[in-house]
């Protein structure tokens, strides 16, 4: 099978970035050809991983067809978005040329929106979907996805994501919250979003002593002056440049059900993942297999917090890293070339 395939690749945010990064240079160092078309947080994600790319943030419906004309493209591979982003504009123009698509997906939630304009309307589905487990394949033919449209592969971010995190010098006395941006994405589909999760951590905080500090680590997707009312005494944003300088230096991460929990608790951190009142099932896997834990109302998020105080919280347990085995760019790689071939 010819190696000189022409890969169109297409990413927005950041866990869609993420998850087909690793891709991207697999193919690259095999000999494909491959071309990004970037928008939005994935730009940086691109640039720290060394991965050209051009910004296609200006581009409008005529510039990326001919885009799309210079490249002329095998395989489209993109990483998952919420909205209508470039992948969702390119995906459009390439299926009326019959060009097949890959999509990888990072995470457990927003199953047909990640795909439709309308609810289930699907009008944006690929031909093929790289999902993490068979849990997510089962979720979503739960919900209209055709299963032969889903293959389980991994997420190739997933077996990596917690290397750069360390708790060699981390500060005991700061605590790390992990913001998303539920409200805006989701309203009150999960029966909580951040603010009032905050303010349920902001509550507990204020009863700790005083030498300790809260920090909030803003979404890619956030505005900086989300939580301006909320900085004041001992709150503040996070300074570091990166995420895993921010997850490095905590003793102890809250949040809600980002990914950015498992990777802390991958790494040996001390994870609280707070769902008050949460509608469904519980979308972070680490709460099921005790390497997280969930926190459903302010009580219990007292108790956790006087008991990792006086030290007796636990640290993660053993064996995360068997959810995620590795080979997950290989099997991407392998769907690319089926695909392709048929």
């Amino acid at each position: 099978m010819s190696l000189s395939k022409h890969i169109l690749w297409s990413a927005n945010d950041p866990g869609g970035a993420n998850a087909i990064i690793p891709v991207v240079m697999a193919l690259h160092a095999r000999g494909d050809l491959c071309k990004g078309l970037v928008t939005g947080p994935a730009r940086d994600i691109a640039v720290r991983a060394g991965v050209e790319y051009v910004d296609a943030t200006s581009f409008g419906d005529a510039e990326l067809q001919k885009e799309i004309e210079l490249f002329v493209p095998d395989v489209l591979l993109a990483g998952r978005s919420i909205g209508y982003t470039v992948d969702k504009r390119l995906l459009e123009l390439l299926k009326k040329e019959g060009i097949p698509s890959v999509y990888v997906l990072d995470f457990w939630n927003y199953y047909w929106q990640r795909f439709s304009e309308k609810e289930k309307d699907y009008v944006y589905l690929p031909d093929i979907v790289c999902v993490m487990d068979e849990l997510a394949k089962e979720e979503m033919v739960a919900e209209g996805i055709p299963a032969e449209r889903i293959a389980v592969t991994g997420n190739p971010y997933f077996e990596h994501f917690a290397d750069t995190v360390t708790c060699d010098g981390e500060d005991t006395h700061e605590i790390l919250f992990i913001s998303q941006p539920l409200r805006k994405d989701a309203g009150n589909r999960y029966g909580f979003d951040e603010y009032e999760v905050f303010e349920y951590i902001q509550e507990a905080f204020e009863l700790l002593p005083h030498t300790y500090h809260l920090c909030i680590r803003l979404h890619p997707r956030e505005d900086a002056d989300k939580y301006n009312e909320y900085l004041k005494n001992r709150v503040s944003l996070s300074s570091e440049k990166t995420l895993e300088e921010s997850l490095s230096k905590a003793g102890l991460v809250i949040g809600m059900f980002s990914s950015v929990l498992m990777q802390a608790a991958l790494a040996g951190k001390r994870v609280l993942s707070v769902q008050p009142r949460s509608v469904g099932r519980d979308l972070l896997p680490t709460n099921r297999t005790g390497m997280t834990r969930k926190i459903v109302d302010k009580q219990a998020l007292r108790e956790a917090l006087a008991e990792y105080v006086s030290g007796a919280y636990p640290c993660p347990i053993a064996g995360g890293t068997s959810l995620y085995p590795k080979g997950a760019v290989g099997r991407i790689v392998q769907i690319i070339d089926t695909i392709h071939a048929s």
